[in-house]
C-alpha cells in the first residue's frame, strides 16, 4: 500500500494524588493534577502509538510499553513513541493531526511547545503538525473534567514513491 493512515486513540482520568504530574504532549503542564496510568499517562503521546500501529501492524502500547513499565520501570511515554517510530520503515509521515478533549487544564497557550515535541519526536517538519483542542461542553466525562482524552491521526507514505529506500 503506498498511503497508509492510522487513528488513534487514548484516555486516561485524573489521579487524586496530589503529588502527580500531567505530561501531555510530551511537556508537563502544571496547576493540574497528573492522569492515572502504568506509565506518565500521555494520551496525546498514547493515541499516537496506536495511530502509528494501524499505520506499521506493530502495537507499542499493551505487550511492548507494559513490558517496560513492568520489568523496567520505565514510564516516560516519549520512548514508547520513539519506538513506534522506528517501526516506519519503509514509511514517511506526511501529515498528523490531534485532537485533545478536557474541560481543563486550558491548553492553548501549551500548544506551540507540545507541537514541537511531537515533531521533534516524529522526525517530521512542524508545520506537518496540527493540534486542536475542545472543552468538550460537558458532554462526556472528559468535557466534564474527570480527565483527558486525545485522538490522532497519522497519514504515511511509502518511501519509494518520494525515490527513496
Amino acid at each position: 500500500m503506498p498511503i497508509r493512515v492510522g487513528i488513534g486513540q487514548d484516555s486516561h482520568r485524573f489521579s487524586r494524588d496530589p503529588a502527580s504530574r500531567l505530561i501531555l504532549g510530551g511537556i508537563e503542564i502544571g496547576g493540574v493534577p497528573g492522569l492515572v496510568a502504568n506509565s506518565d499517562g500521555d494520551p496525546v503521546f498514547h493515541a499516537l502509538c496506536n495511530a502509528l500501529a494501524t499505520v506499521t501492524g506493530f502495537r507499542v502500547l499493551g505487550p511492548y510499553a507494559d513490558l517496560l513499565c513492568r520489568e523496567q520501570g520505565v514510564t516516560d511515554s516519549s520512548i514508547f513513541l520513539t519506538e513506534a517510530v522506528s517501526r516506519l520503515d519503509a514509511y514517511r509521515i506526511t501529515s498528523v493531526s490531534i485532537a485533545v478533549e478536557c474541560k481543563r487544564p486550558h491548553l492553548e497557550e501549551h500548544l506551540e511547545a507540545m507541537k514541537a515535541r511531537v515533531s521533534e519526536l516524529l522526525k517530521v517538519d512542524a508545520g506537518l503538525v496540527v493540534i486542536t483542542v475542545t472543552s468538550g461542553d460537558e458532554l462526556t466525562p472528559f468535557g466534564e473534567g474527570r480527565g483527558i482524552q486525545a485522538f490522532a491521526a497519522v497519514t504515511a507514505i511509502h518511501k519509494g514513491l518520494w525515490g527513496e529506500k
